[in-house]
């Protein structure tokens, strides 16, 4: 016993140790592979209203940098896109700026063509350094392998998550299942769309919600009325 805890001891000092290390390697590797978002909107727009030249488009954005999914959606009557960028993020509230920070931005883009255009609908997650650390230092991911390629797949699903409305609410905070172990937490916010993408938002909306991820939870770090809602088990619940 004492022999497990040593071990398991180290690994924990192990993932301190590296956590940084593996947040900063992550945000150089974007940096080499960031999403041209602009020549990706001008892609879209016109795009025929047909199954082979939703097709074609699919192939050509796949292969694109910083592009990390391409899906049909139901029906094959659209594409999800989902794409990632590094970006400078100044938060303000109420018009002053709190603090800056460079974070990974994952935008979704669902694009449906039709007779009158390509109607498109945004929505965008973002993940600053320190999250990504306590991803390293809370989650189980691997300490030999690239932090980046797993971020992704946690962007995706969380994006979904975001779009289908399936957020966490406990004691004020807002909270999305990661798919690791735990939780990301967060808070929503608007992004304006840069002025080189040239779109028309749908509704006419001026802002692209995105939810800002500022640390991850595992169960370890959750608190008995969030670890509930995660598990999500009918079957639990708080003693009276």
């Amino acid at each position: 016993m004492q022999v497990v805890r040593k071990f398991e001891a180290d690994g924990a000092a192990l993932r301190v140790s590296l956590k940084r290390g593996l947040a900063r390697q992550a945000l150089d590797h974007a940096a080499r592979d960031t999403a041209n978002l602009p020549g990706l909107f001008a892609q879209v727009d016109g795009l025929a209203p047909n199954a082979k030249a939703i097709e074609r488009l699919a192939v050509r954005v796949a292969r694109a940098p910083g592009v990390v999914q391409v899906s049909r959606t139901t029906g094959g009557a659209g594409l999800v896109i989902v794409a990632r960028t590094l970006r400078h993020v100044v938060n303000t509230v109420d018009g002053a700026a709190l603090f800056d920070e460079v974070t990974l931005v994952y935008t979704r883009i669902l694009l449906r063509p039709g007779r009158n255009g390509t109607v498109l609908r945004l929505h965008s997650a973002s993940f600053c350094r320190h999250a990504l650390e306590r991803l390293v230092e809370r989650g189980p991911v691997a300490l030999n392998l690239p932090l980046l390629p797993v971020i992704d797949a946690e962007a995706v699903q969380l994006l979904r998550h975001q779009v289908a409305g399936r957020v966490i609410e406990d004691a004020g905070d807002n909270l999305i299942r990661a798919g690791v172990p735990g939780v990301w937490a967060g808070g929503f916010d608007l992004m304006l769309p840069e002025q080189d993408w040239g779109l028309i938002l749908q509704d006419g909306a001026k802002r692209v919600p995105v939810f800002s991820v500022r640390t991850f939870l595992a169960p370890a770090q959750m608190r008995p009325t969030l670890w509930l809602k995660w598990k999500d088990d009918p079957t639990m619940q708080m003693a009276a």
